[in-house]
């Protein structure tokens, strides 16, 4: 059982890893509505993953280049409540802070 459970795991992460993939791949083709499917059916479909602070973030951001600045606000506003001492923390706020006026 302990086999299988690690077995199941590894192909959750390698689904979400590509998932991410080609979320960045349609990011810089600037396609933000894939974009933003594929991590919004990252979000769903993963949670707890230990990938949520990078898909929000990304999300955040792709919300903010489709023009989507409300919802882009929201998203990156999560990142920092939620993970306070994250790696994307600061990115998030400098992108709120950046967006800011044009809300």
């Amino acid at each position: 059982a302990a086999a299988a459970r690690t077995e199941y795991l590894e192909i959750r992460s390698r689904l979400i890893a590509y998932e991410i993939y080609v979320a960045d791949f349609y990011a810089n083709r600037a396609k933000w509505p894939a974009v933003v499917l594929r991590l919004e059916f990252a979000m769903r479909e993963y949670p707890g993953m230990g990938r949520d602070e990078e898909l929000l973030f990304k999300l955040g951001a792709a919300y903010i280049s489709s023009g989507d600045f409300g919802r882009g606000v929201e998203t990156l506003k999560s990142v920092v409540a939620r993970f306070p001492g994250g790696r994307y923390r600061k990115a998030a706020e400098t992108m709120i802070a950046r967006v800011g006026p044009k809300r």
